[in-house]
């Protein structure tokens, strides 16, 4: 099936829909909750008020195209953006203002060697190394003023272990540095930060088994827990005090492609897959 959002993620939620109808006649050991979140590719509002509403999970399963893989850790994120402040004068006499562009020059290859000194760190052996990224720039108001303002935006990802905290105060240190060795350089960040805390390692844990066993048996995959390098409502849940994994048909490469698609095979047996689960839990 072609279309957006067929692989990434509403052919798991349909999976989990038809698991939860079937399992009804079975009467599971475990009470059983489907949440359909919103917002899990920004925020999370949808996951962070779930859980905040007091309900406790034992354990829960993020529907995420895996290729039916167990996915037992992920990175986090913390996003918030920089900010340069000049004085605009007429650029045709610029020593009047104050360019709050050339400013952020100074500011951004210290930050690409934040970035390159990230991915040299030992890696997780699960999720890789962490990273960070500008990935937007916004300044000046027009071609012929000295720019007053200059943001970067930064996406920071963290690993299992690494905090949202820990990952501004690298970049904070950096920019004190900065204002020490540049007077006139006006630099800050904006905050609060966007965070998102690693989902930690689930090996081991009864859901981990549970999922695992059900892949193997129905699908031939679940040989290996893995890692993953992007982020799931998973990191707001575990928060609850759940042991998370995250597990789904499809392919993360087709999610965001112009010509997303799953393959009608593997969302029956992700059917099979999460109603195994709900049966044996």
């Amino acid at each position: 099936m072609y279309g957006r959002g067929t692989c990434d993620t509403k052919s798991s939620l349909a999976a989990m829909l038809n698991a939860l109808i079937t399992i009804k006649k079975d009467k599971p050991r475990a009470t059983i909750f489907v949440a359909g979140t919103v917002d899990e590719e920004y925020q999370k509002s949808g996951a962070r008020a779930l859980a905040r509403s007091g309900l406790k999970f034992e354990a829960a399963v993020a529907g995420e195209p895996t290729n039916l893989e167990v996915v037992v850790a992920h990175k986090g994120s913390v996003r918030w953006w920089i900010e340069t402040i000049g004085r605009a004068a007429h650029s045709s006499k610029p020593e009047l203002g104050l360019n709050a562009i050339a400013g952020m020059a100074q500011v951004i290859p210290e930050l690409v060697l934040l970035g390159d000194e990230l991915r040299t760190r030992d890696p997780h052996p699960l999720v890789g190394a962490p990273s960070l990224t500008i990935s937007l720039i916004q300044g000046g108001s027009d071609i012929c003023t000295v720019p007053a303002s200059c943001r970067i935006f930064l996406d920071r990802r963290l690993v299992p272990k690494e905090t949202p905290a820990g990952g501004i105060e690298e970049v904070e240190k950096i920019l004190a540095d900065l204002r020490e060795r540049h007077r006139d350089l006006q630099v800050r960040s904006v905050l609060p930060a966007v965070e998102d805390p690693p989902l930690e390692d689930a090996t081991g844990s009864r859901i981990a088994e549970v999922a695992a066993e059900a892949c193997r048996s129905i699908a031939g995959t679940g040989a290996t827990l893995h890692g993953a390098p992007w982020g799931t409502d998973a990191s707001q849940i575990q928060l609850t005090g759940a042991k998370c994994v995250v597990l789904g048909p499809g392919d993360i490469a087709q999610a965001h492609t112009i010509d997303e698609y799953v393959d009608l095979d593997e969302v029956e047996k992700a059917t099979e897959i999460y109603l195994r689960m709900m049966q044996t839990y």
